[in-house]
C-alpha cells in the first residue's frame, strides 16, 4: 500500500487497465484502484474493451455516473508519457494485455493480480502485488484500501467490487476464504447495490439454450472429467460457456469440467475443479490461465476440434500421473 500510494503521488496521471475480453473482476478492481487515485486528485482513466454482456451493462451504468472513468483506446484522454503510471489489475502475463504498447509508454508500470505467477512477465515493473491465495483480484483491492485510512469507497464502487468477488467465486462457492466474507461484508457496509447485483446475473433466454447444447454434447473422460463443446458461434457463448462448466461439476464423480466454444479468432474453453484438479495448470498448458479452480484459455487459430484434442492429451497425462501416485 506505501509503494502504490508512493508511485502514484509522484505521477502525473495513472491509466488503469486488465486482460483482453474484461469480466467483472476487472472492472471491480479497476474501479476500487481508481478510487485510491482519486484520493491523491491525480486524472485516472481505466482503459478496457467491450466484451459484450453482464459486464458492459455495469460499465455503461458506471460511465452514465461517472462520465470519462471508463475508455476505450479510441477515448483515451490522457497522453500516456514518463509521468503516467499504468496500473494492471487481474492479469500479469503480457501477451494477455489489453494493450501491449502501454509497457514502453509508461513510465512507471504496477501490478495488481491473484493469478499464480507464470513464466512470462513483464521485464520492467515497479510494484508487483500478487496473492494467489485471493479469492479474485477485486478482493485483493477491496483489502488494500484498509491500508489508506482516508479512502472510502463510494456505493457505486462497492458495487463493481463485490460484483466481482460473486464472479469470480462463483457466488462464494470456490476459493473463498474467512477473509472472503469479511470483504463481501465491508462492501455491503459500503452500500454495495445487492438488487443490481442480481439483475447483472440474470441470462437471456439466448444464453441459457447455448447452455443447454453445450451440456447436450457432454464426454466423460476417465469416468471424471467432463468435457462438452458447442461450435456454434454466438455473441454470448463465453457466458454460456461459463455456466455450463459450473453445471457439469454436479455430475456425480466428477472432478473437472471443461467447456468449449467458438471465438472469432479460434476457439476458447472454461474450466472449472471440485477441488482436487488444478484447472489453472492444465488451462496454461493450453496457453490460458486463471485459478486453482477455475480457469480459461483462449487458443487462436485452431478449430474446437482441434482445442479438444489437445485437452484430451493433457487429461491423459493428467491421469496417469494420479495412478502413478
Amino acid at each position: 500500500a506505501a509503494e502504490l500510494a508512493r508511485l502514484i503521488q509522484q505521477v502525473k496521471n495513472v491509466v488503469i487497465t486488465g486482460h483482453s475480453g474484461m469480466d467483472f473482476d476487472v472492472l471491480g478492481a479497476a474501479m476500487g484502484c481508481a478510487e485510491i487515485v482519486r484520493h491523491y486528485d491525480k486524472q485516472v482513466q481505466i482503459l478496457v474493451d467491450h466484451p459484450g454482456g453482464r459486464v458492459d451493462k455495469l460499465a455503461d451504468y458506471i460511465n452514465e455516473r461517472v462520465p470519462g472513468l471508463i475508455c476505450t483506446k479510441d477515448s483515451l484522454e490522457i497522453e500516456i508519457a514518463s509521468q503516467t503510471l499504468v496500473l494492471f489489475v487481474d492479469v500479469h502475463r503480457p501477451q494477455m494485455f489489453l494493450q501491449h504498447s502501454l509497457l514502453k509508454r509508461a513510465g512507471y508500470i504496477a501490478i495488481i493480480d491473484h493469478h499464480r505467477r507464470g513464466e512470462e512477465f513483464p521485464e520492467r515493473c515497479n510494484l508487483s502485488y500478487i496473492m494467489p491465495g485471493a479469492s479474485s483480484t477485486s478482493e485483493l483491492v477491496a483489502e488494500l484500501v484498509n491500508y489508506f485510512p482516508d479512502v472510502r469507497f463510494s456505493p457505486l464502487t462497492a458495487t463493481a467490487l463485490l460484483t466481482g468477488v460473486i464472479v469470480d467465486t462463483k457466488r462464494f462457492t470456490f476459493s473463498t476464504s474467512a477473509r472472503t466474507f469479511r470483504i463481501a461484508a465491508q462492501l455491503i457496509e459500503a452500500g454495495a447495490d445487492q438488487r443490481m447485483i442480481r439483475e447483472l446475473f440474470t441470462d437471456s433466454l439466448e444464453v441459457m439454450l447455448y447452455r443447454a447444447h453445450i451440456l447436450e454434447n457432454v464426454e466423460l473422460v476417465f469416468q471424471r472429467f467432463a468435457v462438452a463443446a458447442h461450435d456454434e458461434p454466438m455473441d454470448g457463448a463465453r457466458i454460456a460457456a461459463s455456466r455450463a462448466a459450473d453445471t457439469l461439476l454436479e455430475i456425480d464423480g466428477v472432478d473437472a469440467s471443461f467447456a468449449f466454444y467458438p471465438t472469432d479468432e479460434g476457439a476458447g474453453v472454461s474450466a472449472r475443479s471440485a477441488g482436487d484438479i488444478n484447472v489453472q495448470r492444465i488451462m496454461e498448458k493450453m496457453g490460458g490461465g486463471g485459478h486453482f479452480s477455475v480457469a480459461a484459455a483462449q487458443l487462436q487459430g485452431v478449430t474446437i476440434t482441434n482445442a479438444r484434442s489437445r485437452l484430451l492429451e493433457i487429461l491423459e497425462d493428467v491421469q496417469e500421473e494420479g495412478e502413478q501416485k
